[in-house]
């Protein structure tokens, strides 16, 4: 709930809706690739019956399980840290609660699909986390994840902020943030060409990537600096500086021919 005052509160939703017209002008504002992640989790999902899905950091909710066929038989296995977070999930088939940093409670080749959405971004150990996800896959299963990159303006400055103001701005400033945004995040490796390496060298072969320079909506609160971080965007895309994009989508598969991590 914002606490900002009334006044204010009207000048934030006036420089919101012309920074949504605006974005209605702008062809670099798709893919969205959180509704493409959802529509790659749904397909790979759908492909053979009796698959078991791992959802990282499932959270409140599983994106993609709308997106699935009625007749999906899949297993959705939502595992998080939070508890109280994941009892409200009611689109999974069964919650697992795991501790931080703690090994995947799956056994090795049980697994056809380990899945996350803006989760990566704030894991302590992505690197074993990869590594676990590997471990538990069946050889041909895919990982597929999204995250916001580590060198995009709004990451950046959620590094910079305290997290008390950061959340406060979100609350105040990104309407429909509260439970979404705002925990604290560690960017390890969240860059395209970085996340590339280290599935590799945890013995995945990468199938696609793919970035969005779009992350003005974050400052639609104020017209000019919506405008401003629009003219970046479009500079860095000209260039192909995936680096700089906003968000990645990553697909890797785990060979169906034993590959030994590292090589």
């Amino acid at each position: 709930m914002s606490t900002l005052p009334t006044w204010l509160t009207a000048f934030v939703e006036a420089n919101r809706r012309r920074s949504k017209r605006l974005e209605r002008r702008l062809p670099h504002t798709r893919p969205r690739l959180h509704v493409r992640y959802a529509r790659t989790v749904a397909r790979y999902a759908d492909k053979r019956p009796d698959r078991v899905v791992v959802d990282l950091g499932a959270g409140r909710a599983s994106h993609f399980v709308a997106l699935q066929d009625p007749r999906s038989t899949a297993e959705i296995v939502g595992v998080d840290v939070d508890g109280g977070e994941l009892a409200l999930n009611e689109e999974v088939d069964s919650r697992v609660v795991v501790a931080p940093g703690a090994p995947l409670p799956f056994a090795d080749a049980s697994v056809d699909l380990v899945v996350s959405r803006s989760v990566l971004e704030h894991i302590a150990g992505v690197e074993a986390t990869l590594a676990e996800a590997h471990r538990i896959l069946v050889p041909g299963g895919r990982t597929i994840h999204v995250f916001a990159s580590k060198r995009a303006p709004f990451s950046l400055l959620n590094r910079v902020l305290p997290g008390r103001a950061s959340s406060w701005l979100l609350r105040n400033l990104v309407p429909g943030s509260d439970g979404r945004l705002g925990f604290p995040a560690h960017y390890e490796h969240c860059t395209a060409s970085q996340m590339e390496q280290v599935l590799r060298r945890q013995g995945f072969e990468v199938e696609r990537t793919e970035v969005s320079y779009y992350q003005s909506d974050y400052f639609g609160f104020l017209l000019p600096l919506y405008a401003l971080s629009v003219v970046y965007e479009r500079i860095v895309r000209a260039f192909g500086r995936r680096d700089l994009a906003a968000t990645v989508l990553i697909v890797a598969r785990k060979p169906k021919v034993r590959t030994t991590p590292g090589r």
